[in-house]
C-alpha cells in the first residue's frame, strides 16, 4: 500500500543562498544556526511559525520501522534534508509491508506590508476604515496627513485602524490623503513606506 502525507513549513528564505540552490552543510554543527525539525509519525504539521533569515531548516525524518528512505528528486537517500529556501519537497519512506510519501512544501515568511489606495468611511460597514495590511513584521508606527502635510492621525499600534476622522474627531473632508508608514522587520531592519489614499464619501 502506498500512503501520501502532506506537511506545511514555513520558513525565511536564507539571502546568500536562494539564487545559488541549497546550503548544504554537512552536519547541523556545521551552520550554527540551522534550526532542527523532527518528525514523528502520526504528526499533521511539522513547523507553523516564521523563523528569521540566515538560518537553515534541517528536516530529520528518521524513522524507527522504516528500511530505506529516497527523495524523489534524488537528493539523498538519507532522512535528513538541509533547506534553505522554499520549493516543494517528497520523500519516500519504505517500510516492511507500505510505502508513504511525505510532502513538504517550504513556504517563505518575508515581511509583507500593504497600503491600500482607497476607503469609504461611510458608515455602511463596508470598507469603512483605512489600516496598512501586514504579515511578519515586529513593530510599525503610521500616520495619516492631508495633502500640505499636517498630521491628522499618528499610532504606533500595527492593529489599530484610521476611520477617515481628525485629530478633533470631526470627519475628513473626501480627497487625497498622505500615509507614512514606518516598520521593523523580524531581524531589525527598518522600513519606510509613503503614498496616497483616496478617501470617498
Amino acid at each position: 500500500m502506498n500512503r501520501t502525507l502532506l506537511f506545511l513549513v514555513f520558513l525565511a528564505i536564507l539571502f546568500n543562498a536562494c539564487d545559488k540552490g541549497e546550503f548544504e552543510p554537512k552536519s547541523i554543527g556545521d551552520y550554527p544556526d540551522t534550526l532542527v525539525v523532527n518528525y514523528y509519525p502520526g504528526q499533521s504539521n511539522l513547523f507553523d511559525d516564521c523563523i528569521y533569515p540566515h538560518k537553515v531548516v534541517a528536516l530529520n525524518l528518521h524513522i524507527d520501522s522504516a528500511i530505506a528512505y529516497q527523495w524523489i528528486d534524488n537528493y539523498s537517500t538519507q532522512p535528513v534534508r538541509y533547506i534553505s529556501y522554499e520549493g516543494n519537497y517528497d520523500l519516500q519512506v519504505t517500510y516492511s509491508n507500505t510505502i508513504d510519501t511525505l510532502h513538504f512544501s517550504i513556504l517563505s515568511c518575508n515581511p509583507r506590508v500593504y497600503a491600500p489606495t482607497s476607503f469609504t468611511p461611510n458608515g455602511d460597514f463596508k470598507n469603512d476604515e483605512w489600516f496598512p495590511v501586514w504579515n511578519y513584521i515586529e513593530s510599525m508606527h503610521w500616520e495619516i496627513r492631508t495633502e500640505d502635510g499636517i498630521k491628522i492621525f499618528e499610532t504606533d499600534d500595527k492593529y489599530e485602524k484610521w476611520d477617515g476622522s481628525l485629530l478633533n474627531g470631526i470627519s475628513a473632508p473626501a480627497g487625497y490623503y498622505m500615509y507614512y508608514i514606518n516598520y521593523t522587520t523580524l531581524t531589525e531592519t527598518n522600513v519606510i513606506l509613503t503614498g496616497h489614499i483616496e478617501l470617498l464619501r
